[in-house]
């Protein structure tokens, strides 16, 4: 039977979220009967994440482990799971848990082979919990400029958690989050993919710490635009 789903995790320390977010995706699964793999991309975690994952990959067969070669951040770890997927559709999902059961079952009902679908953080639905005002305007900000520039019409081009149809083409220039997804939007906007946004409550990790602080985003959003808007 052929997977239909690859669900990517990138985990750096995660120990306390691995049951928590293996829990999340099998209850966003249920009414789903299709193949799945979950595939863990772990980016040299020092504590027990990888002890974690394999003791669920003795219960699970369809969980998978790849370790990162080099510490290179999400994208990187994205991109390694994308070239060891199996399914048609690629899902990528943090594993701090962020969002709940029912808003990943949306998400993953509404795949289509033509559409890029986004758990998206800046619909009049959505909202955030527990982060700063300043990294969330900060994000707006990026985001509204992207969107212009390249013409995509949607509100959350940066953010993660997406699924879309896989297109073995895709080569990121970009390793770093959020460089690579925008890079990933812009990619598939020339597609003339369209892109579907569901509305998200987006919870602040309780668990772990953030890899992804304001500085970072900052650095891997100018870095983009060196590489490829003022070439």
């Amino acid at each position: 039977m052929t997977i239909e789903i690859s669900i990517l995790v990138p985990t750096l320390n995660e120990e306390k979220n691995i049951k928590k977010v293996f829990k999340l995706i099998s209850m966003a699964l249920l009414s789903i009967k299709k193949k799945y793999e979950i595939i863990f991309v772990d980016d040299a975690s020092t504590d027990k994440t990888c002890k974690n994952i394999n003791l669920l990959r003795k219960k699970n067969k369809n969980i998978r482990l790849v370790n990162s070669p080099k510490k290179k951040g999400l994208g990187n770890a994205i991109n390694i799971g994308i070239n060891k997927s199996k399914g048609k559709y690629i899902l990528c999902l943090d594993c701090d848990c962020a969002v709940s059961h029912k808003e990943l079952t949306k998400i993953i009902e509404n795949r289509s082979k033509n559409r890029v679908v986004i758990g998206s953080r800046y619909l009049r639905d959505s909202k955030i919990v527990g982060c700063s005002r300043i990294k969330i305007f900060l994000s707006k900000a990026v985001n509204k400029f992207i969107s212009y520039v390249y013409k995509i019409p949607a509100n959350d081009l940066t953010q993660s958690l997406r699924i879309f149809y896989k297109d073995q083409k895709f080569k990121p220039k970009n390793l770093t989050h959020p460089g690579f997804f925008i890079e990933m939007s812009i990619f598939f906007s020339k597609k003339k993919k369209e892109f579907l946004e569901i509305p998200v409550i987006y919870q602040q990790r309780r668990y772990g710490e953030t890899k992804n602080n304001t500085i970072k985003l900052l650095i891997s959003t100018v870095s983009f635009f060196l590489k490829n808007f003022f070439k």
